[in-house]
């Protein structure tokens, strides 16, 4: 690509699009900048090609960065470019909750927010959102690391007024969203509605259900006991565990590991909060100083 003579404009495209497809992101990425430093014209072909590459490893920052560059160099995004921006952002890993593996840089991204703008883009220029880009927006809303199911929830009515079908993957993510924010009768309407077959109209056919809708979906045993929460019925125990334990500022110890638990417990904690060694289990015979000499 450094040799003047071999700086084909054609050639160069087919070499990122065989890389975009077949290759790493970085690879890419980095041979897309480097044929713009050299004074390649990039259209919208080719920033469609790096936001694939992107968007299937879920590359959140990077899509950022495409999209900037495009705002640069005034190529406007077409409805490929929206779909491969909302599905990236959908694809952004957020590790798994209740462990040390949790994205915590995906919250300050604030993805969710670039999907739905992106989502709001594409109607506005007149394209036709699809039903991937949809439930993408939702899942960007409600994976283990986001609460923004008041916003999921707009979009889901968007979503049944247009007439399209629910994943059901995203119906996964929304409902455990929806639990984990105290909403038991909203996650129960959203299971009624994905048994009912999403949307009650498709396009071009008479206003009915997709689906003949069956028997009212019984509630969880947490879903029950959140509505009985809420109305004040009984208070919900956790059997003696505290409400942070298997976070990182309380780590679950197994408890014949307990010898070693101030190593545990100040692994992620500031200096300044530095507990004692802890010299044998609290209210112990044997963390009590004296007790054999009595």
């Amino acid at each position: 690509m450094s040799d003047p003579l071999r700086r084909d404009p054609t050639n160069f495209l087919r070499v990122l699009k065989r890389m975009a497809t077949t290759s790493h992101w970085q690879k890419s990425l980095l041979f897309c900048s480097r044929g713009r430093m050299l004074g390649f014209d990039l259209g919208i072909e080719h920033y469609n090609l790096c936001l694939y590459s992107q968007a299937v490893w879920g590359r959140a920052m990077e899509i950022c960065s495409l999209i900037d560059a495009m705002k640069k160099d005034e190529v406007r995004p077409n409805a490929v470019s929206y779909y491969y921006i909302i599905n990236g952002m959908a694809n952004a890993d957020h590790g798994y909750g209740g462990d040390f593996n949790i994205n915590f840089q995906l919250e300050r991204v604030q993805h969710w927010r670039i999907a739905l703008d992106a989502l709001q883009c594409c109607k506005e220029n007149g394209y036709d959102a699809t039903s991937a880009m949809y439930n993408s927006c939702i899942v960007t809303c409600t994976i283990p690391t986001m609460n923004q199911w008041v916003k999921a929830c707009h979009v889901l009515h968007e979503m049944c007024e247009e007439g399209h079908p629910l994943h059901p993957q995203m119906t996964e993510f929304f409902h455990k969203c929806l639990l984990r924010n105290r909403r038991a009768v909203e996650a129960r309407n959203l299971m009624e509605l994905a048994q009912a077959g999403g949307a009650g109209a498709k396009k071009g056919r008479p206003v009915e259900p997709a689906i003949v809708p069956g028997p009212v979906v019984a509630l969880t045993e947490e879903e029950n006991a959140i509505v009985a929460q809420e109305m004040g019925l009984l208070e919900v125990g956790r059997g003696g565990v505290p409400p942070d334990a298997g976070t990182i500022f309380r780590p679950m110890v197994w408890r014949g590991q307990w010898w070693k638990w101030h190593k545990i417990a100040n692994k992620y904690r500031p200096t300044e909060t530095l507990r004692k060694r802890q010299l044998a289990p609290r209210w112990s015979p044997a963390g009590i100083p004296g007790w054999n000499k009595q």
